[in-house]
């Protein structure tokens, strides 16, 4: 994601309707951690898989 100009804004514009109660970087130069509510959980992950890859 470092080396992608624009991938950390696709994804932060596509969270923007949730409630993100905490983000983690740096774990890996490939991955985003974030916390919310258990009920947007699913819904969330299914907005960022429609952004980044269909």
């Amino acid at each position: 994601m470092s080396e992608t100009k624009g991938s950390a804004a696709e994804v932060f514009d596509t969270l923007d309707a949730f409630n993100i109660r905490m983000i983690c970087y740096g774990a890996s130069p490939h991955n985003l951690c974030f916390l919310l509510d258990e009920d947007e959980a699913k819904q969330a992950v299914k907005a960022l898989h429609e952004e980044l890859f269909e």
